[in-house]
């Protein structure tokens, strides 16, 4: 998901990406509340019919649904904002896996990094600066991540001339 405050050619510009997320964590959390339960009650019911190894497959499931539920609380906050001031590009990302990064960039030295893809839209999108590449809008689809390419060449453009 990708939020764009401001235009391309003016400063300042606000560019948030965020994962696209199918659950909030309170749906996933009631999802496993009910499914808990239910699980626990079809196990109890194999095991007493004599059809355990059925109750170990419900409670591997059980188990990996549990595990679903902490990665979308986890990737929840995930987060990146690129921000573009007179002069200055500003990167910040927040990633439960990685940690935090705070990057600042002289403005007519960074360059936007491109790979296309074969169906159209951008495979790879990164800005690049002073010898470092930071890869941006991994959970972006490929148009999403082109369209974040176009207002970040356009902006850069404008910050050169």
């Amino acid at each position: 998901m990708v939020n764009i405050v401001g235009d391309a050619s003016k400063a300042p510009l606000r560019i948030t990406i965020r994962p696209n997320s199918a659950f909030h964590p309170r749906d996933a959390i009631r999802a496993a509340m009910v499914a808990a339960p239910v699980g626990a009650v079809l196990a109890a019911l194999f095991v007493s019919l004599g059809a355990w190894p059925i109750a170990v497959f419900l409670l591997l499931t059980l188990g990996g649904l549990w595990m679903a539920v902490l990665a979308v609380r986890r990737e929840r906050g995930d987060v990146e904002r690129i921000a573009f001031d007179e002069w200055t590009v500003t990167i910040d990302r927040h990633d439960a896996k990685a940690g935090d990064t705070h990057l600042e960039f002289n403005g007519p030295w960074v360059q936007v990094i491109e790979r296309p893809s074969l169906s159209g839209g951008c495979e790879y999108l990164a800005l690049r600066s002073r010898g470092r590449e930071i890869p941006l809008g991994q959970c972006l689809s490929l148009d999403e991540r082109a369209a974040v390419g176009r207002v970040l060449r356009t902006r850069l453009r404008e910050i050169n001339h």
